[in-house]
């Protein structure tokens, strides 16, 4: 899950949850909440947070869902685009 991959990769960087929200220019509350799994980092954060830990954002959104867009066909995409994506 996204928000396990955000704590692994700020606790292997000896970063607190304020210290990576003041980086990435948010809250701390911000940092709480994509930790826990209440919101997730849109796709500027998404950037900054790569950039930050010098990988790849393919680390970071490596999750993903299935969509059934029909009865026999299920596509997978990045967790991070299904909120947007939408088939008729």
């Amino acid at each position: 899950e996204m928000s396990e991959k955000l704590i692994k990769l700020r606790k292997e960087n000896a970063m607190s949850q304020a210290t990576f929200a003041q980086k990435l220019g948010v809250g701390q509350a911000t940092v709480c909440q994509w930790e826990k799994g209440l919101a997730m980092p849109s796709c500027e954060y998404l950037y900054k947070i790569a950039k930050e830990f010098f990988i790849c954002l393919a680390v970071i959104t490596a999750l993903t869902v299935t969509l059934a867009t029909t009865a026999t066909t299920n596509i997978k995409i990045p967790a991070i685009f299904a909120t947007v994506i939408k088939f008729k």
